[in-house]
């Protein structure tokens, strides 16, 4: 709880969480066609896509991107607290993989 609760601690989750919140925003924007929404807030999101979230949760798995669904259609993200930025843009590449292979 000491950790959680350190002021530095949460200002760090809270950069990073913006930093997310940005990567998803451009990734969103370039997948109009895939991605109708952004869902959640922090570290704690889901995109909403149009058609089945299973075939791109399959090629973000093989591509080493711990993802899950969340009903048929949301792709969740839960990183944990600890992530750093540089974790953020390696998942975001590996999402993208993800979108631009995965079934839609």
């Amino acid at each position: 709880m000491r950790r959680v609760s350190d002021p530095r601690f949460l200002a760090h989750v809270r950069q990073v969480s913006e930093e997310l919140d940005q990567a998803l925003q451009r990734l969103a924007a370039d997948y109009p066609d895939r991605v109708l929404a952004l869902r959640g807030r922090g570290l704690m999101r889901g995109l909403h896509l149009k058609g089945s979230a299973s075939a791109i949760r399959e090629e973000c798995h093989r591509h080493g991107l711990l993802v899950a669904t969340a009903g048929e259609d949301v792709i969740r993200l839960l990183p944990p607290l600890i992530i750093e930025k540089q974790h953020v843009k390696e998942a975001i590449e590996k999402l993208r993989l993800g979108m631009g292979s995965g079934g839609g």
